[in-house]
């Protein structure tokens, strides 16, 4: 079985997402999906490692505040898919 991890990063990277997804699950359904997404890919069954709200952040200052934050998710993601 082939499977497909989504990182959307955003809302609107979501709402992409889950029309790129909603289409191949109807051309292939045999694909497993995983991700940190957020309700967009929820609707379609896939759930999120974690809440996508947890590493959304905009402007410099916020990513600078949190940076060490986004790099745990991303070592937590890492680990997960290994």
């Amino acid at each position: 079985m082939k499977k497909i991890f989504i990182l959307t990063g955003e809302p609107s990277g979501d709402k992409l997402a889950s029309t790129v997804i909603s289409k191949l699950k109807s051309q292939n359904p045999n694909i497993e999906y995983s991700s940190v997404g957020g309700n967009h890919l929820k609707k379609l069954g896939i759930e999120s490692i974690f809440n996508l709200n947890e590493i959304t952040y905009l402007g410099f200052t916020s990513i600078l505040l949190n940076i060490f934050k986004m790099i745990y998710y991303f070592l937590l993601i890492v680990l997960i898919l290994q």
